[in-house]
């Protein structure tokens, strides 16, 4: 059973009311409520993105974990290779070279 579009609904309708009851009340009061309706609709978005089956939650978070791992490996592709370090023969031949 899929509960999460039915509590989406309950919330933004309920929004209303709790806009007219907290009209008048104390800054803090309305930042608590509100805070804590934000957080709910973060839940429920979540849990609606992660599937809750078990068999399906694992596929999932293998599919997401190898998705970042080939990221990884391409954006390592893309970096660009650090240059090889001076021999002692360059450093000497360098204009700035310390060694005469």
């Amino acid at each position: 059973m899929h509960t999460g579009r039915l509590l989406i609904t309950s919330i933004a309708a309920g929004l209303g009311s709790t806009t007219s009851a907290l009209l008048h009340a104390p800054w803090w009061l309305s930042t608590m409520a509100f805070g804590s309706l934000i957080l709910g609709l973060i839940v429920v978005a979540i849990q609606s993105v992660i599937p809750q089956e078990s068999a399906h939650r694992l596929a999932w978070w293998r599919d997401r974990r190898r998705h970042q791992q080939v990221c990884r490996q391409i954006s390592g592709q893309r970096a660009r290779p650090e240059p090889a370090p001076r021999t002692a023969d360059e450093t000497r031949a360098a204009p700035g070279g310390h060694d005469a």
